[in-house]
Parts: structure tokens; sequence; C-alpha cells
């Protein structure tokens, strides 16, 4: 049991410091949140038109409008 703790403690720890800078996010700008509702309300819009994987690619992509 402390192994398993220790080993969760030090993967833990490597995770968090492996994130990529994120704060560009926290704070985004008006092109980022345009870009993210517009891919939101096509995902909406192929949801309604039941076109399950398209709408999957745009509600994806509008969590991460940069790419």
């Amino acid at each position: 049991m402390r192994r398993f703790l220790l080993l969760a403690v030090i993967v833990g720890t490597r995770l968090v410091h492996a994130q990529p800078d994120q704060s560009h996010l926290q704070h985004p700008s008006r092109p980022m949140r345009e870009a993210a509702q517009q891919h939101c309300a096509s995902g909406t819009r192929f949801v309604e038109e039941r076109q399950w994987d398209v709408s999957l690619i745009e509600f994806e992509a509008s969590l991460n409008p940069t790419t």
C-alpha cells in the first residue's frame, strides 16, 4: 500500500509539472471566443440534423478554438 501511494505521488507530481502552459485559454481573446461559439452553433445544428460524427468534431473544436 505504501509503495502504491508513493508511486501515485511521484507520478502525480510529474504530471502536474508536465502540463503545457494554458494561461491563454483562461482568458481567451475575442476571436477565440467567437470561433468557439461558431463551432458550438455548428455542432448544435449537426445534432439537429442527426449528423453525430460531424457534430462531435464541431463540439471538440469549440473546446479548443486555437487549432
